[in-house]
């Protein structure tokens, strides 16, 4: 840890530094591929849609009596059947007719006989119709809890996705830029087991960050470990003297610069 390391003189600058990322252009976008993913606009698109179809169920701006004018069931080509209800509904002095998918206990009143509906309908903001639903508090219920789970397990794996992508880059980032640099040391290598069974090269290092205890300054021992290329991999010894980039507030949060997707402009 005290060996006479020479820090690189492009960090000895006034924070925050300059910097830039190593592969240029490209390299700086290539952590953002998650953006052109169809799921990542399915988790963009979908929960405002949720939103609006759920608040729009909850406060609609029209509520009346709509005619039913047809009801039946379809099957679908896996055998599922599904009921159906059409009705006619006036709303600001327009009539609307609607084909809707409803549950059993609706779908029973209208076959017994029922030929009318309550309608709720709200005010497509696209093109100023209005949409309508029958009011189901069971089906309804149950769509928004289903729908909450489905964007909350979506957006999650989308969002893991972006992060194990944009994490370590935007870390580099950050670092390079505000980190306080400090003499470490490579305490080993390894092929660290990923997701299906995918080896990633590893670097283990340690050093010793400068901390605050209550207005008197310390050393506390720290070790972190870093995800690196096969290149660098090979590169990388036991016992080297690198310098590590630690955050101020957070001294375990390191990496070696060396490693970094950044540099600091001289």
């Amino acid at each position: 840890m005290k060996s006479e390391h020479i820090i690189e003189p492009e960090l000895r600058q006034t924070l925050p530094r300059r910097i830039k990322h190593k592969g240029g252009l490209l390299g700086a976008l290539k952590p953002f591929w998650w953006v052109l993913l169809p799921h990542t606009w399915v988790a963009v698109a979908v929960p405002p849609m949720f939103a609006w179809n759920f608040l729009t169920h909850c406060f609609p701006d029209v509520k009346t009596e709509g005619t039913v004018t047809r009801h039946y069931i379809s099957v679908s080509r896996k055998g599922n059947q599904s009921r159906h209800v059409a009705y006619s509904f006036t709303a600001n002095g327009r009539k609307y007719k609607n084909d809707e998918c409803v549950g059993t206990n609706i779908y029973n009143a209208v076959e017994e006989g029922e030929l009318t509906v309550s309608v709720a309908a709200s005010r497509n903001p696209l093109n100023g119709d209005y949409v309508a639903h029958i009011p189901d508090p069971v089906a309804d219920g149950s769509q928004a809890v289903f729908g909450l789970l489905w964007c909350s397990i979506w957006c999650g794996v989308v969002g893991a996705i972006a992060w194990s992508s944009c994490g370590p880059f935007l870390r580099s980032g950050w670092l390079v830029r505000y980190g306080i640099p400090v003499a470490g040391s490579i305490t080993g290598t390894r092929m660290k087991t990923g997701s299906k069974g995918a080896h990633i090269p590893t670097v283990d290092f340690a050093y010793e960050a400068k901390v605050d205890d209550g207005g008197l300054p310390r050393r506390q021992a720290c070790v972190n470990e870093m995800r690196i290329t096969k290149e660098q991999y090979n590169e990388a010894y036991e016992g080297v003297t690198v310098t590590v980039l630690y955050d101020a507030k957070k001294p375990k949060c390191s990496i070696i610069y060396k490693y970094a997707n950044h540099q600091a402009c001289s």
